[in-house]
């Protein structure tokens, strides 16, 4: 990995500036994070430039103050060209090679290994545009794994991915939109000026994009001649150019529609016109995220767009566009039609469009997106003099229980964090019955006398973490509160201040975390778990917790775990009728209140699995009462997946029975569904196998089974025991008066 080298450069063969293209010069501008050069080399295919391959792009890098790079390169002459990028690497100190399509994947992907840095694979969709394309994509999906990282543009993308590609290794960085406001007055003026269309009373829409096969334009002309059969006021304009434009202008004039559908070529400034159309219409039959649907929904447009690549997710919900399936021209049509007898509906989408770009594709959001993926694989030098008078004072709550083996590296961690030290304590909430084994609070109390002013040990009589907390974050001073589980690991000094100033930059009041798993070394049983309880069917789906790639703001009920104090007080603190699920229910409350959680890599802890099968079952057991505690307390937390453990347990011993003694259709139905269950459990056993070895696969389906039992069991045991009754009993504001505990910030 690189060390100190800040430079990025993305590589891209282009014959044209298209989306993709755009994007890509939005990264080295508008999107650029600070503190870093940004380059950007293509393919050419002549040494000067003449407006062919590679051209547009260098010259338009070049124009918006971009260092660029002609890379020569002709059919046969890969090494040769990988050569020339290796030397523009290691002359310009290159530390992180973004590339962006096939062919730039394979030559980028050579250079820099020969050069020693890292690479990340841009996926920008596979269009499968001909047979040679086809076979070209096909060779670049089988060597992803040559990646340091596969970036996706949605998240939609990124379940699309052989699941062999590693999780940790994706990470997605959107498309982004800046949202100008525009005259559609003078837009609707300069389309009447140029095409003639817009007239007083006219519907005007257009398509726009590369004359391909995969674009879909034909499918646009279809739906165009019943959309003007129904409304003879409606207009089409087609922006763009390519090698279907002759064959399109002839089934134009073949369908009749000669005189209301106009074909504008490629439109430099076509952006500028956006704000005077009615309608946009994206008929793709093959894309992931397209420009033209982020642009017309930034332009306030009313849009028809198919459900290809990620669409759907950048519709939002509910729809801020009308969608149709692929390849539907009937279906296209209707929308189209709808939306010409409508200017209200128009006007609707149009805004809410407006209000989900800026949302969600926002400059701000690739920016971040993007300083996560250079930070991860060439980090900035580290700079002495971090401004931490500026960052808030903080408790780190470490609410704890017999967790003696533990504690003592955790604290050391916390110790050494890079943190102004009369910024920050450690509060160590202990919950232990004081019995001969448990030397936790006597392991505490030394380093609060080692650390006066800096470790505070308070006792929690209640003994549950529920009540843990709540003693902690009153004994505490700060005014920010993190709760760190006793064993946990910190992954580097800068922890801490990297996170604040998260919050800082962020203006977030909840701070979420990943909390990936992990395992001691030589202990292999903790090892399957900890890899088990990190795939689908061994965790929550919906949940954050895993997901060590992922920025951005989220609901905070399945991590969030750092808070403004004046929330926590503001909200009353955690239920300690909670033996488990404390936390979950607790980021309810502040999700039910309107604020949301910002997501941040920064904040991983990494969390020790469970090392035996037996407390695994103990741990899950408690987590599937407090999942019934949770829908007792919040009818609406509750989900038909949180109740799939105990309908499981349920009906695995009715199935078994069935499986052996029933007869016909029943038995049938019986050992398919068992089937289908432990079909899904070798399944993913044989994905961690592939993964971790041999053994895993042998292994994890004891493992899953005990997870699905346990949560099961869990769920049964509280549902039949008679709920708690009575208010949450939250403690009173701990003062200290042992000197020995040391004294507040």
């Amino acid at each position: 990995m690189s060390t100190g080298s800040t430079a990025v450069l993305h590589l891209r063969a282009s014959n044209f500036l298209g989306g993709p293209e755009r994007q890509i010069l939005r990264y080295c501008t508008g999107s650029a994070p600070q503190g870093r050069r940004q380059l950007l080399a293509s393919f050419t295919a002549s040494a000067a430039p003449d407006g062919g391959e590679g051209w547009a792009l260098l010259e338009a890098a070049k124009a918006a103050g971009r260092e660029a790079y002609a890379l020569p390169f002709r059919p046969r002459q890969l090494w040769a060209a990988a050569g020339a990028l290796k030397a523009v690497i290691e002359s310009q100190a290159v530390g992180l090679v973004c590339t962006h399509g096939y062919r730039a994947d394979l030559v980028g992907t050579l250079a820099a290994r020969r050069a020693g840095v890292p690479v990340a694979w841009f996926l920008r969709g596979w269009t499968g545009e001909d047979f040679q394309v086809r076979l070209y994509e096909r060779l670049d999906r089988t060597l992803l794994r040559f990646a340091d990282r596969v970036v996706c543009l949605s998240k939609t993308q990124t379940n699309q991915l052989p699941h062999a590609i590693a999780r940790e290794r994706l990470q997605v960085v959107v498309n982004a939109i800046e949202t100008r406001i525009t005259s559609r007055p003078a837009a609707r003026e300069e389309l009447r000026r140029r095409y003639g269309f817009g007239a007083e009373g006219e519907c005007v829409m257009a398509v726009a994009g590369r004359l391909s096969p995969e674009k879909g334009a034909e499918l646009f002309l279809h739906a165009a001649a019943e959309s003007a059969r129904k409304h003879p006021h409606t207009r089409f304009l087609v922006f763009g150019d390519g090698p279907l434009r002759a064959r399109l202008q002839a089934e134009r004039d073949r369908l009749g529609l000669t005189d209301v559908v106009h074909f504008a070529g490629h439109v430099a400034d076509w952006a500028v016109l956006l704000p005077g159309l009615d309608v946009v219409v994206n008929p793709s039959l093959a894309e992931q995220a397209p420009n033209v649907v982020l642009e017309a929904m930034a332009a306030g447009a009313a849009i028809v767009a198919t459900t290809v690549g990620s669409v759907a997710e950048i519709a939002g919900e509910p729809p801020a566009l009308r969608l149709v399936p692929p390849g539907n021209a009937a279906a296209m049509a209707t929308a189209m039609s709808e939306l010409a007898a409508n200017p209200e509906l128009r006007a609707g989408l149009g805004e809410r469009a407006r209000t989900r770009v800026g949302a969600a594709y926002s400059l701000e959001t690739q920016r971040d997106q993007l300083r996560t993926l250079y930070d991860a694989l060439a980090p900035l030098p580290r700079t002495a003099g971090h401004s931490a008078t500026v960052l808030p004072r903080v408790s780190l709550v470490l609410p704890v229980r017999n967790e003696v083996r533990h504690l003592g590296a955790l604290l050391d961690q916390l110790l050494a964090q890079d943190y102004a030290q009369d910024r920050f304590e450690v509060v160590v909430s202990d919950g232990g019955a004081g019995g001969p084994d448990d030397g936790t609070a006597a392991m505490a109390q030394d380093y609060a006398r080692r650390f006066p002013g800096r470790v505070r040990w308070v006792p929690n009589p209640g003994q549950r973490s529920s009540a843990g907390r709540n003693c902690g974050w009153r004994a505490a001073t700060g005014d920010w509160v993190i709760f760190v589980d006793g064993h946990c690991a910190i992954p580097g000094p800068d922890w801490l201040q990297r996170q604040m100033q998260e919050a800082s930059r962020t203006g977030a009041r909840c701070l979420s975390r990943p909390q990936p798993l992990t395992s001691e070394p030589g202990n292999f049983l903790q090892a399957v778990i900890a890899h088990a309880r990190g795939t689908r069917i061994g965790h929550g789906a919906d949940s954050t917790i895993y997901d060590a790639q992922a920025r951005g703001w989220v609901n905070p009920s399945s991590s969030g775990a750092a808070y403004e104090r004046a929330l926590i007080e503001h909200l009353g603190g955690y239920d300690e009728r909670f033996d488990a699920c404390e936390d979950v229910e607790f980021n309810h409350r502040i999700a039910a209140a309107g604020i949301r959680a910002w997501l941040s890599p920064e904040a991983v802890v990494s969390y020790a699995a469970r090392a035996s099968l037996g407390g695994l079952w103990r741990q899950l057991v408690r987590y599937g009462r407090g999942r019934v505690r949770l829908a007792r307390k919040h009818p609406e937390a509750a989900s038909l997946a949180q109740w799939v453990p105990a309908l499981w347990l349920a009906w695995l011993p009715a199935a078994l029975a069935l499986a052996f003694l029933a007869h016909g259709p029943l038995r049938w139905a019986a050992a398919a569904t068992l089937g289908l269950y432990f079909g899904s459990v070798a399944i993913f056993s044989l994905g961690l196998g592939l993964r971790y070895g041999w053994r895993h696969a042998v292994t994890a389906p004891a493992v899953y089974c005990t997870i699905h039992a346990s949560l099961g069991a869990g769920q049964w045991r509280e549902l039949v025991s008679r709920p708690r009754s009575g208010p949450a009993p939250v403690p009173p504001r701990i003062v200290l008066e042992d000197p020995s505990a040391g004294s507040p910030l």
